[in-house]
Parts: C-alpha cells; structure tokens; sequence
C-alpha cells in the first residue's frame, strides 16, 4: 500500500505536513487491517477494503470537526489522500487505485505496463492553460484551492479526479482489477 497524504492548505507560504503524514497514515494502517484477515484478493474484497478506508477518513475529519459545514478549503481543507494497494495471490494480483498515483507492472520478458491512469491530468492541464486568468487562479495556492472546490471528487465533471477524504463522492474515482 501507498499513499501520498493532502497537504493542507499554505499557512505563513508553506505547506503543514502534519496533515499529510495523518493522512498517510491513515490510509496505509486502515487498508492494511482491512486487507490483512483475507486469505483470498478479490476485486470485491480490496475494493471493500479500501471503502472501509474512506470511511476511516470521514471519522478522521469528523474527530478533528471537518465537515462540510466548517470547510473552506483555503483555512481549512478536509484530512485526505490519494493512494494505492496491490493485492498478490498464487496466480493472479488485484489493483486499486485512486488519484494521481503511478502503478506499473513489470512482468517478466514482457514490457511494462501502466496501471494507472492520473485522474488529475485533465484539472492540472485546464487550469494550468487558463492565459486569459478568467478563473482567478494565476498562482499555485489559488489553482489548488479551485481544484479542491470544483474537482476533487466531482464525477460530473470531466475536471473530476478521486481522493478519500471521507466523502461518499470520491468513491467513483476508486479504480480496482485484476490482471494476471
């Protein structure tokens, strides 16, 4: 399991990594505890696992009073992350994934192959190509706080991108299969 912990919002121009490394954390300790009493990975079963750790994210934000109420995403951003399990059996291995990780199979005598695919691609390359500045986002705080607000966990979008941060909208960005 991996996972790369959302930094909070910038507090004095720099970036706390508490939060990130909770999120971290989180993720790693909750999948794992979920995963660790299988004896067999299913794509059913991993993608359970990692639901289970979403849930784990909304009780994370809700001990720490974040909610959708008290969130701004500026001063205050939800407890999240972006991550990835792969699940090994005899013959066959079960990935899941959400974000923008990286995932890639290196089978032996054969060419690598990627397993994932960056959910924020799109969000990065609108916002990034926006030359007029008509959304208000010139600089990297700005462009992070709008993607926060107008993408993350957003399916109705095609600016949409995943992470668990407890909110029952991220779980169409959860990505899970099996390959031999």
């Amino acid at each position: 399991a991996v996972a790369d912990g959302i930094t909070r919002s910038r507090s004095n121009g720099t970036y706390p990594t508490e939060h990130a490394t909770v999120a971290s954390v989180t993720f790693i300790e909750t999948v794992l505890k979920e995963l660790n009493v299988l004896k067999k990975y299913t794509i059913g079963s991993v993608e359970r696992a990692m639901i289970e750790t979403n849930k784990a994210f909304r009780n994370e934000n809700l001990k720490r009073g974040i909610t959708q109420k008290t969130v701004d995403y500026e001063s205050l951003d939800y407890l999240g992350t972006t991550g990835c399990v792969l699940c090994i059996n005899e013959t066959s291995a079960v990935f899941s994934y959400i974000g923008d990780v990286i995932g890639i199979h290196f089978p032996v005598g054969f060419p690598a192959v990627l397993l994932t695919k960056d959910q924020l691609f799109n969000v990065n390359k609108f916002t990034l190509s926006n030359p007029f500045n008509t959304l208000k986002i010139a600089d990297s705080g700005n462009r992070t706080i709008w993607k926060r607000k107008n993408a993350r966990n957003k399916s109705d979008t095609d600016l949409g991108f995943g992470a668990f941060t407890g909110e029952p909208e991220a779980l169409p960005f959860l990505k899970t299969f099996e390959f031999p």
